[in-house]
């Protein structure tokens, strides 16, 4: 299904696969439009928040410029337990609403876990009530780069398999994030065979 093509309507006829998800994930470039985010939003009402958690990726800090996208991220964000980015995109989604650090978006959204990418430094994983910390990022040589595009979203990727299998192990999430990324940073374009 193309993305454009997602809208409210799209998603009812799979209410009751939702209802059974354990993570519902959406990005920025999910909420560029007024059906999009409606899509979103219908998909989030028919999940059982019991066992199910929405993830929320910044996706990029341009797209954060765009009212319906910052709009849609200020709705949903309250609802998300865990908001993954870089660097980048927190500090520009921070300037917009005045927000001095990361502590400061955890606690004005409410949001219980927060990983912030910063390129090769450390990872930074936030989860409320326990002192900030850091995941190293394993090195990965220079030379062995090819193409950045798509890091993000194999972060993200690994990040997410790994919580669907040990849920509540969040350092071990970041590691195997942290690996699907250097593999596809080794590769032109996204495929990883």
């Amino acid at each position: 299904m193309e993305s454009r093509l997602l809208t409210a309507a799209i998603i009812e006829p799979f209410k009751s696969l939702l209802s059974k998800t354990k993570i519902l994930y959406a990005t920025s470039f999910g909420l560029t439009t007024l059906e999009r985010v409606s899509a979103v939003k219908s998909a989030y009402s028919f999940i059982d928040t019991s066992h199910s958690i929405l993830v929320i990726n910044l996706s990029s800090a341009a797209l954060q410029n765009r009212p319906i996208v910052m709009g849609a991220l200020c709705e949903l964000l309250p609802r998300a337990a865990m908001v993954l980015g870089n660097l980048k995109e927190f500090e520009s989604f921070c300037s917009a609403h005045g927000l001095s650090s990361l502590e400061d978006f955890r606690n004005k959204f409410s949001t219980t876990h927060v990983v912030v990418t910063n390129s090769s430094k450390p990872t930074v994983f936030m989860e409320v009530g326990k002192p900030v910390r850091e995941v190293e990022v394993p090195f990965v040589s220079p030379e062995s780069i090819v193409d950045t595009n798509g890091a993000g979203d194999a972060f993200a990727g690994g990040v997410l398999a790994s919580m669907l299998h040990n849920p509540l192990n969040y350092d071990r999430a970041i590691e195997n994030g942290h690996h699907c990324a250097s593999v596809i940073i080794k590769r032109r374009g996204c495929e990883l065979l």
